[in-house]
């Protein structure tokens, strides 16, 4: 009896094993599986799953773009700056559009706007970007950033013209001090900033 006994519980185990043991499918899943699983995450704002399907990705396969970006884009949008350049920052022959406008953003976030200027003129060679993952961020959202970054090492005069893109019927003298904070009145009124999309 207690041979049949252990026997059962053997069995058990073996169905229990053989039927994954787990619930976790993605631990059998592709990279590109577990990337387009955590984009979903993402785009449903689940950041911290998210960020765990692009780690079990990148696990897998280091050099997926698509992780890659996820990761950057998830990690920016948990205010982890320091780590999304790390993560975003490749070579720049491999960089998606997505990834480049989230440099962007970092960049200009962290204050160094030159870099922000640089990333967001490169992105801006695509006039017409749409985030991949949410429609809501797009080249309006670079030109407000790239109108900031222009304001803040004071060139209003950039910042103005790149303003205008977005709201052609802005007026003002930005030869004056009303005139300049107008501008950047303008500007902060129209970019609620990331975590608002």
């Amino acid at each position: 009896m207690m041979k049949l006994h252990q026997y059962i519980i053997a069995l058990l185990f073996t169905f229990l094993y053989a039927c994954g043991g787990s619930s976790d499918n993605e631990t059998n899943s592709s990279p590109e599986q577990q990337s387009k699983m955590a984009w979903e995450e993402f785009s449903s704002g689940n950041y911290d799953d998210a960020l765990a399907g692009f780690n079990q990705a990148l696990e897998k396969d280091s050099t997926l773009i698509e992780a890659i970006s996820g990761k950057g884009w998830v990690l920016i949008l948990l205010d982890d700056l320091q780590s999304a350049e790390q993560v975003l920052s490749i070579d720049p022959a491999k960089m998606t559009d997505d990834m480049t406008a989230g440099l962007a953003f970092i960049y200009n976030a962290i204050g160094d706007y030159q870099n922000s200027i640089d990333y967001s003129l490169t992105l801006l060679l695509n006039p017409n970007w749409v985030f991949t993952y949410d429609p809501n961020i797009d080249h309006t959202d670079i030109r407000l950033v790239l109108a900031q970054d222009y304001i803040s090492i004071g060139d209003f005069e950039n910042a103005k013209i790149t303003f205008l893109v977005i709201e052609p019927t802005f007026e003002a003298d930005i030869t004056t001090a009303e005139g300049q904070l107008l501008l950047l009145q303008a500007i902060e009124a129209k970019n609620p900033g990331l975590n608002s999309n």
